[in-house]
Parts: C-alpha cells; structure tokens; sequence
C-alpha cells in the first residue's frame, strides 16, 4: 500500500547520532561521579526517552533523572547536537517521497526545539510538512503519547498512515494507535527488540527502505486511488481550492464570478476544519478531485472542470458512503448535473429550503441515500 502519511523517527532512523548522544550521556553521568569511558555501552541511551533511560539503566530516581536530563543538555545543546551524521542515501529517500505528494512528519522523543536545529544543520527541514517532538518538561516523550497527538492534531487516517523508527518505543507506539510500522534495524534497535515489538515489516538498510515506501515502476506509475487527506497545509488547501474553482466554474453557471470569489473563504475554512476529507489521485500526483464530510453527510464533493466524465466523481463518493458512513448530501437545486449524478446513485430528496446556507437566494436540496 502507498501509505500517504508516514511518521519518521529521528535518532537511528534518519540520523546516526551516537558520538553527541553518548557523549553528553557521559558528561551527565560524569556530574553524578560516574565516569563511563566506553561510549558503546551508553548505545541504548539513543532511541527512548532520556529520563527513563538514566532510571532504567543507572537507578537513578525520579529526582535524580531530571537533574541528569538537564546536564545531558548542557552538553547536547552547544555541542553534542552537531555530533551527527545522516544515514546514506536518506535525503534521496526524503526527497523522493515529498515529489511523490507523501506528508511526512518528524514523530520524536527528542525536545522538538533540537529536532528542528538539527534538521537544519543538515538542510532536510523541507521535506517534513511537520516536525513533532516531546516538550523540555518531558510531555509526550512517549511515543504512544506523541503519536496520538499527531494523528489527531493533522486528523490522520489511520489506514493511510506508518511510523518509521528503530527502537521497539516506535513499534509500540504505532501498535497502539493501530497504525502500521516499519522497524528499521540500522539503527540502534536490534532486530530481537524490533521482531518483539510487532512491527508490519523490518528493513535492514536504506535502499531496502526505499524500496518499501517509494513508489517504483511502470505498473505502479500508472496507479489511481482515493485515499483520505491528512495534512491540511496552505499548498494543500491552494491546489484543492483550485479543483473546487474549475469545477463550481463548470457547474454552477447560476453563480457570477464575484460570488463564486466571494464564496472562496467559506471553502478554505472548511477544508482545513472538515473531519474527513479524501481525494483522487493518480500516478500519485497532485489530487484531481476531493470530497468531504462531517459526520454522516458530504459537505463538498468536487472533481476539476477538465477530469469530469472519468468517473473521479463515483469513486470519490463510493469512498464517502464505504469508508465514513456518508448519508446525507445538499445540493442547490439549479446545480442539474449535480442533482442527476446523486440521484443516479439513489440519493433521493427528503427536503427542500428556499435559501442556501449563506441566506443566498439559492434553493438547497436535501437529499439521503
């Protein structure tokens, strides 16, 4: 499956950064009296929350594991945060899914604050429509926390959405919000820890990585699908405010130019607030039409002026009525394509009301299927 949303780790997943992890580990044990002179024994520092780690792994009470997170960034922050190297072939990985349209989302244990810095030391912060990391108070360091926070702050779908990571947190913490994972074992995760965790499939390299998530090959480039709509950005919005232009140009004859522009607002809003929203892609392009809903009705249901007649419109209301329970949909009354196209599909009228939402002189259409 062409997975739209796919949640990236940071530590042993994209980067390599045990020389400024351990190191600022050493220096913090070092405040303690505990002078730890192999850095390969301070490897499974990297991955899981610090806190826990300097608990689990020393002892350390709760009191005593802040103080050592917070030498562990006296260290990290000026010094050890730049102690970083980026897997091979990552940014080829990166770049070839933001060219395919995929959302992909930094999903972190490390403070967002130095995820984002180091995602600009290495110039790969474009790529990521998102970067989510724990707070410096330690919230949602836990990777089943932080994973529930994106998913419901970008309304993530779950079957269009992977986590990516190395350690057994990042399997967890997918499993637990009941999406799929890929456990990465170049990292600092062994492949026991990852098999234990249940991830959906495990990649022992990068090019095996790539190979998993991009899409490749004649067959696959001439694929089409609906799939929900996760990350609602501005580029997002834009380019489906531009299929709902083309196709209310198309349609609405009735409307004038000033008010199909003065009308515009009401759709930006309502794409970035709507609860669900899919769209019409092919060869995992730009989307060539979209429908949205609230609850159990379609609240907009789009397809740009020159794809109609492909049945872009069909698909993307069988995923409507499949996917959401969608029963219900109003249409103005002078939109005739519109009213044909539902009513072929057994949508029958239930109502009727003199003015559109708006209080224009636009007779609405209730209609249920």
């Amino acid at each position: 499956m062409a997975y739209q949303n796919i949640l990236f780790d940071l530590d042993g997943t994209i980067t390599d950064p045990k020389e400024g992890i351990t190191k600022s580990v050493q220096y913090a044990l070092a405040k303690f009296g505990i002078h730890e002179k192999n850095l390969d024994v301070l490897d499974p520092f990297i991955g899981p929350p610090l806190a826990q780690s300097f608990r689990e792994l020393y002892a350390f009470g709760e009191s005593d594991a802040r103080q050592a997170v917070e030498y562990y960034r006296e260290y990290f922050k000026e010094t050890g945060i730049f102690q970083n190297a980026l897997f091979g072939g990552m940014v080829d990985l990166l770049a070839g899914l933001q060219r395919q349209g995929r959302s992909l989302i930094l999903a972190t244990s490390k403070p967002t604050v130095f995820a984002r810095r180091i995602l600009e030391h290495f110039r790969i912060e474009k790529y990521f429509t998102a970067v989510h990391g724990s707070e410096l108070d330690g919230t949602r360091s836990d990777k089943t926390e932080l994973i529930a926070y994106i998913m419901q702050q970008h309304k993530l779908d779950k079957s269009g959405t992977i986590m990516v990571g190395d350690r057994k947190h990042d399997i967890i913490g997918a499993r637990n919000n009941g999406i799929s994972s890929i456990g990465v074992t170049f990292g600092y995760g062994s492949q026991e820890e990852l098999t234990g965790a249940g991830p959906t499939t495990i990649c022992h390299s990068v090019d095996e990585l790539k190979k998993t998530l991009l899409l490749r090959g004649s067959n696959q480039a001439t694929v089409t699908e609906v799939r929900a709509i996760g990350i609602r950005d501005s580029e997002t919005v834009d380019r489906l405010t531009a299929v709902w232009h083309s196709s209310v140009a198309a349609t609405h004859d009735f409307l004038t130019a000033e008010e199909i522009r003065s009308i515009e607002p009401e759709v930006r809003q309502g794409l970035q607030l709507i609860e669900y929203l899919y769209g019409y892609y092919e060869e995992d392009r730009q989307p060539l039409g979209f429908v949205g809903m609230q609850d159990d009705k379609i609240e907009m249901l789009f397809v740009e002026a020159k794809q109609r007649g492909r049945g872009i419109g069909k698909k993307l209301l069988e995923a409507a009525l499949k996917h959401e329970g969608a029963r219900y949909v109003d249409v103005n009354e002078q939109n005739v394509q519109g009213c044909a196209f539902y009513a072929n599909r057994g949508f029958r009228i239930v109502g009727r009301s003199e003015l559109d939402s708006q209080g224009r002189p636009y007779p609405i259409l209730h209609l249920e299927i």
